[in-house]
């Protein structure tokens, strides 16, 4: 992950979506679709299982915003809370 130092914390609200799956069909990785069609990446952590739980409902998520290799937005969540 690029840019690890002096990181801001941010708040997004969107909807959990599974993005990730297990061979068995399970639901592995989520993201967060935010308005303008914009996703980010949730980052493995403590708090991923719980996001899963969530999936198709709003939530308020807070975290460090990184980059990965490909420039892309992943999301280390620090806590969310569900909107609806």
């Amino acid at each position: 992950m690029q840019g690890k130092e002096n990181t801001p914390e941010i708040t997004l609200n969107g909807i959990i979506t599974a993005n990730a799956w297990s061979e068995n069909d399970t639901v592995t990785g989520v993201v967060i679709a935010v308005d303008g069609e914009k996703e980010y990446l949730i980052r493995e952590g403590p708090l991923l299982k719980d996001l899963i739980l969530h999936v198709r409902q709003e939530v308020e998520v807070t975290g460090m915003l990184f980059k990965d290799e490909k420039g892309k937005p992943v999301l280390s969540v620090t806590g969310f809370r569900v909107c609806s």
